[in-house]
């Protein structure tokens, strides 16, 4: 393939992946991990902008192979903030399925960040066995979540605490 456009490599970066690997066998194999979170928010948006439904599906059967049939996560790390970031690939699926497993996740992670520890600023600790520890990576595990959530669901709260940790961040 040759690529003359932004989404011409992103197409290759995607069909790439999907040869290598079925979609419930992204490393690491069976974990809600960003490490899918980010590739497969990268496939979800190669999706919106061309169309082909194989990248949606692809997306799909990786969040459905991490959760069971009420919405349960099988295998993550409540003490992490690397094992929220892919709750963002949910709010599509809920919003195309209407499957309430996916929105029973979300409520899941959404009470995990209400209650993740933290800093005596408020500050989000980045695992809880790095106590006071801020990583500005963090921004982007808890950020977008909390903020889509806020916004679609009604709840303020999680707009404000989304912008209270980038406020912090960029003063710390």
């Amino acid at each position: 393939m040759i690529c003359k456009s932004p989404l011409d490599y992103a197409k290759a970066s995607c069909e790439t992946m999907m040869r290598k690997y079925k979609a419930e066998e992204l490393p690491p194999a069976g974990h809600f991990h960003y490490h899918q979170g980010v590739f497969l928010s990268g496939v979800y948006q190669t999706y919106l902008e061309c169309g082909d439904e194989r990248y949606f599906d692809f997306m799909k059967r990786w969040v459905d192979s991490c959760l069971n049939d009420k919405g349960e996560i099988l295998v993550f790390d409540e003490g992490q903030l690397d094992d929220i970031q892919p709750g963002i690939l949910l709010f599509p699926l809920l919003e195309r399925t209407g499957e309430v497993r996916y929105r029973n996740a979300l409520d899941t992670l959404a009470l995990i960040i209400k209650q993740f520890p933290r800093n005596e600023e408020g500050g989000f600790w980045h695992k809880r066995w790095f106590p006071e520890q801020m990583w500005l990576d963090g921004l982007y595990m808890a950020g977008p979540i909390s903020a889509e959530y806020g916004s679609k669901f009604g709840h303020p709260e999680f707009l404000d605490l989304a912008a209270e940790q980038a406020l912090l961040m960029e003063k710390k």
